[in-house]
């Protein structure tokens, strides 16, 4: 009798161990389905946010490019290179729409800006316009509708390096 007794109390641990184990997995698949799910939701937002946001950047960096191509002017960099070089805006700006594609895809408003205006060894392109004293491109473009009607990741803190302005962001 005392066997059977044992053997019946084994039975019911077994059962009941047995049933936990299938909550535990259940619940563990349950869990899983819905970090599972979490997890794509996050992805589509973030995947069509950042469509969004790199279709609007090309279409700010070609918008940047239509108002030099229109502009009349022509295009100067002071470097020794390109010293005796002078291209019109509408040449040189036909020329910066594939960098411009490639920076909309990377970078923000901002950085945007800042890198069409400036040659890739971080010298300024400038623009004279009817024969006036040139002016470096980015404050030229800084000034105009398209850049002062949009929200720039602006600097708060602008600090002079070697000729060039570095912005520091209040996160950094």
């Amino acid at each position: 009798m005392a066997l059977q007794s044992v053997k019946q109390q084994i039975s019911s641990a077994q059962e009941l161990a047995e049933l936990k184990i299938t909550n535990l997995k259940t619940a563990f698949a349950d869990g899983k389905a819905q970090v599972l799910s979490e997890y794509q939701e996050i992805k589509e937002k973030t995947i069509y946010k950042n469509i969004d946001e790199i279709h609007s950047n090309l279409q700010f960096a070609n918008d940047l490019l239509d108002v030099v191509q229109t502009s009349g002017g022509i295009i100067i960099n002071e470097n020794i290179a390109w010293k005796d070089k002078v291209v019109s805006a509408a040449e040189w700006a036909g020329r910066a729409r594939i960098e411009a594609k490639l920076l909309a895809l990377a970078y923000d408003r901002q950085e945007i800006l800042s890198r069409i205006s400036s040659t890739k060894f971080e010298d300024d392109w400038k623009i004279q316009l009817d024969g006036k004293k040139p002016v470096r491109l980015y404050d030229w473009l800084s000034e105009t509708e398209l850049v002062t009607s949009t929200a720039l990741n602006k600097p708060i803190q602008v600090t002079a390096l070697g000729g060039r302005l570095m912005g520091v962001n209040a996160t950094q």
